[in-house]
């Protein structure tokens, strides 16, 4: 956690919004050079969709039971590749060996979700302004 003051900015001027150590959570993101993306890249070149679990498992059993590796790990790995992973309900694919359809619906879920975190956030910013003033 950062205790470190919010740096959300109020939509209104003059209007500071409460800040409290939990306010921020630290976050962390996976840079494009790190080595286990190509880890990844080889457990999924089989071409087909495989589950995180999946790939734990194996991690876990290549490593003698040695491994930091998580279905967070291996989301965020996924992120930093992009764009040569896809992902969705059955997993996590090279984009190379997948169809046009299943891109396409990668693509319209990623910009789904997208979406729909703009639409909450401003929601949220409109209720916390009817809260905060």
């Amino acid at each position: 956690m950062n205790s470190q003051p919010s740096t959300l900015k109020p939509s209104t001027p003059g209007v500071r919004l409460p800040t409290h150590p939990t306010a921020q959570m630290d976050f962390f993101e996976t840079p494009p050079d790190d080595p286990n993306i190509a880890v990844l890249e080889g457990l999924l070149a089989s071409g087909k969709w495989r589950k995180s679990t999946e790939m734990m498992d194996e991690i876990f059993t290549r490593s003698g039971g040695q491994t930091e590796w998580s279905g967070a790990k291996i989301n965020s790995l996924a992120a930093a590749a992009c764009p040569r992973i896809i992902s969705g309900d059955l997993g996590y694919k090279l984009t190379e060996h997948a169809t046009p359809a299943e891109v396409d619906h990668f693509c319209n879920q990623m910009r789904g979700r997208g979406q729909a975190m703009v639409e909450r956030a401003e929601k949220t910013r409109r209720f916390a302004h009817k809260i905060f003033g």
